[in-house]
């Protein structure tokens, strides 16, 4: 705190008396007086706060925060899955519109394809066949068969006539040398006609050859590629369904899922089909090298997508060529005889059937899966035939069952069968299918085959005719060994 100033006396110089100095005045310093005092205002007392620790989350202040912190995140999360909604929404119209863009392109194709084909192979078809019904009705007519060259002999002629009428000399020479030329100008143009025809006839017959095949392989082109385009509707209806859980739940997914997979069967079927068509007019048309059009159709196809095609037609080819075979190695095989085979099939000695094996695994062993030996084909073939007598039957039954068996290791099976085209030998929808190898002559089935028999028997009493009922009594009646 500041002092007062101390009183100063001022002495004067000479010749000046005392003079007295004012005092000045004094200085007035704030801090001289009392402050007054301020409350302190002491900050509320957190709960849950213990000293030295951060402020409860609880408290008014951090709870605010964290309702607004909390309504914020949850703002943010609606709408982020807003947005991935809308984008998984988006994402699957996408695809469906490309597959359906797709598809219909490749429908339209093919339909202009087919249209494009019928403009061009009518009309060369008919001209094709108007030619060889000339061609082969054309015949040489003499000196008629064009009116240029009978009015030119009728013109040597008058010549002629003329001239040994006037009793000139090589009128008759001349006339003839007339009329041989023209003859001969006349069998000229008819050859070269008739050769044009021909020439004509072969090249629209190759072009029509051509025409049918270049269609074939753009129909085997769309058809692989439209059936890829159905597996890849599938992988990706996969994996949405993957990400989104709840989809496999939905009836309409479902729905779309079994249609696309119907689609690709019913696309894979038709292409089986045409390729099988193609490929025997290959061998007849060149049997040196099968299956061009069919490699010429794939090389076509997304790089990505050949493999899955090729295995596809190639498992029919193979399932075909193992089938013909089988046939005809039955067909070699008729000639040994079943009854002295019978032994072998039983397990038995018999060298019948170690022939009839030969023959018949030849077309089988390493082809067929699940047979690598002969010692697997007997073992398949054992339980096929029961100790039969009447040789005519075991020898059908066995080759029904060999060739349905065969048919049942077919890749493409499920496909077919899946429509109808069941592979297996069956007589009706009312028929059981007959004994394959994996079935066995037990109780259940002797009874069952005793039932058709008396069902069968009933039927025919009231109809003889009928066809039905005598492929069940005759199957019937093997199951039963009579």
């Amino acid at each position: 705190m500041n002092q007062p100033m101390p009183e100063r006396n001022f002495t004067p110089g000479p010749g000046m008396g005392p003079v007295a100095m004012p005092q000045p005045v004094q200085e007035v310093y704030l801090d001289q007086f009392p402050q007054p005092v301020v409350p302190q205002v002491q900050a509320p007392i957190q709960p849950m706060q213990a000293p030295m620790q951060a402020p409860s989350p609880f408290s008014y202040g951090g709870m605010e925060e964290s309702l607004l912190r909390s309504a914020g995140l949850q703002a943010q999360a609606g709408r982020g899955l807003m947005r991935a909604q809308q984008e998984a929404a988006q994402e699957e119209q996408n695809i469906y519109r490309t597959q359906k863009e797709m598809l219909e392109g490749l429908q339209e194709k093919q339909n202009a394809d087919l249209q494009d084909y019928e403009k061009k192979v009518v009309p060369a078809m008919s001209n094709l066949q108007a030619l060889g019904q000339e061609i082969q009705g054309a015949k040489y007519e003499g000196f008629w068969a064009k009116k240029s060259t009978a009015q030119k002999i009728g013109g040597a002629l008058a010549i002629g006539l003329g001239a040994l009428g006037a009793g000139l000399t090589g009128g008759q020479n001349y006339a003839m040398q007339i009329i041989d030329k023209a003859v001969d100008d006349d069998y000229r143009n008819w050859q070269a006609n008739i050769d044009a025809k021909n020439k004509s006839f072969l090249n629209q017959r190759q072009y029509i050859n051509d025409l049918q095949n270049d269609f074939k392989d753009k129909q085997q082109l769309a058809l692989a590629y439209k059936a890829l385009a159905y597996d890849r509707a599938n992988a990706q209806l996969n994996e949405i369904a993957a990400k989104r859980k709840e989809l496999e739940a939905l009836p309409n997914f479902q729905l779309l899922k079994a249609n696309i997979q119907d689609n690709r069967n019913k696309t894979y079927l038709e292409l089986a089909k045409l390729k099988a068509e193609t490929a025997k007019a290959e061998r007849e048309a060149a049997p040196t090298a099968p299956g061009g059009g069919v490699v010429q159709a794939l090389q076509a196809v997304p790089k990505e997508f050949q493999s899955e095609a090729y295995k596809e037609l190639k498992s029919v080819t193979e399932y075909n060529k193992v089938q013909e075979d089988v046939v005809n190695a039955f067909k070699d095989a008729e000639n040994i005889s079943l009854s002295a085979a019978v032994p072998g099939f039983l397990g038995g000695n018999s060298e019948a059937y170690d022939a009839w094996v030969a023959k018949i695994a030849g077309a089988i062993v390493g082809k067929v899966p699940g047979i690598k030996s002969d010692q697997d084909f007997r073992a398949i073939v054992k339980p096929m035939l029961p100790t039969w007598t009447d040789t005519n039957r075991v020898a059908e039954l066995k080759k029904q069952n060999m060739i349905g068996f065969l048919r049942s290791q077919s890749p493409s099976a499920p496909i077919l069968n899946s429509f109808g085209y069941n592979l297996a030998p069956n007589f009706n929808q009312q028929q059981a299918q007959p004994v394959t190898s994996q079935q066995r002559i037990t109780p259940a089935l002797q009874a069952q085959a005793q039932a058709q028999l008396q069902a069968a028997t009933q039927a025919l009493q009231k109809n003889p005719n009928d066809a039905v009922a005598k492929q069940v009594l005759e199957r019937a009646k093997l199951i039963l060994g009579q």
